[in-house]
């Protein structure tokens, strides 16, 4: 067997693979000594059976089932009911994973693989964190997180910052945010959709900002049930826990409270740096 240790935020995963993972990035970015593990992650090969007892839910890639004190994810290809993977967690176990790979694909596990069967969001969720949609750049120290539905404009965003403001995108897509004493943090995840910018950096986060597109820049602090929706909304939400998701409401209610959260209606140029950036600090 092979074990790796992977560090997101306050995270530790210990995972377990029948054979070495060829480690390339971003995934070896967050490669991380031994240390105490929050959450167990073993991959086997092994005969997947079909489903039983109740289903929980039914998405495109994977089908939830509860049954003998356990839950089961049943993977596939969208429009496929063929499983190529279940992953398997004990209700009296949550931090333990069990994952089964048919025995077809025997010496053919790949990181990339791995990492999308282990389910980032249902382990933040168990964590008290959440993995939230968005460009996360760093300024000063701190971190600024744009958040916005898919072609808002959340890159470009990004990608004017850096060009008129010196920052450094973290990453383009996803971020771990999390609590820890008091203070608020986002971390880099080894997941960054379509933008390919990933880094492995924890930072304080300054401010939350939920972009729209409009005829003129104009930027507005958010506050109450506006700033806890604009948090939550960007969260990525359990499909099947209850449970999971009213953490995540917990979270997006800490962040909304703690957090200072802004609305930036704007145009994709320059000037709209310079409205947020003097709001934010000057």
């Amino acid at each position: 067997m092979n074990i790796c240790y992977f560090k997101t935020g306050n995270i530790v995963l210990r995972v377990e693979t029948p054979e070495p993972l060829e480690m390339k990035e971003p995934y070896s970015l967050f490669l991380c000594e031994e240390e105490k593990t929050d959450v167990n992650v073993i991959f086997r090969y092994g005969d997947i059976a079909e489903p039983s007892g109740m289903l929980l839910a039914e998405t495109d890639s994977v089908d939830v089932f509860e049954d003998d004190g356990a839950f089961y994810f049943f993977y596939h290809i969208t429009g496929e009911k063929a499983y190529y993977a279940l992953r398997k967690v004990k209700k009296e176990n949550p931090s333990h994973h069990e994952i089964i790979i048919p025995h077809e694909y025997e010496g053919k596990i790949w990181t990339r693989l791995v990492f999308s069967l282990i389910n980032f969001d249902d382990i933040a969720a168990m964590m008290n964190a959440s993995v939230f949609h968005a460009s996360f750049i760093e300024y000063n120290g701190s971190a600024i997180l744009f958040t916005a539905p898919c072609g808002t404009g959340k890159s470009t965003q990004a990608a004017l910052w850096e060009k008129h403001q010196g920052t450094e995108t973290v990453n383009g897509d996803k971020v771990l945010i999390y609590e820890d004493n008091g203070s608020f943090f986002a971390a880099g995840l080894p997941f960054s959709g379509s933008s390919d910018i990933c880094k492995n950096r924890i930072l304080p986060v300054k401010a939350i900002v939920r972009l729209s597109q409009a005829k003129e820049n104009t930027v507005t602090r958010l506050t109450g049930i506006n700033a806890y929706k604009a948090v939550f909304e960007g969260c990525y939400h359990s499909k099947w826990s209850a449970d999971f998701n009213k953490i995540t409401s917990d979270v997006a209610v800490s962040f909304a409270g703690n957090v200072p959260v802004y609305h930036l209606a704007c145009l994709p140029d320059e000037n709209a740096t310079h409205v947020l950036k003097n709001e934010l600090f000057e």
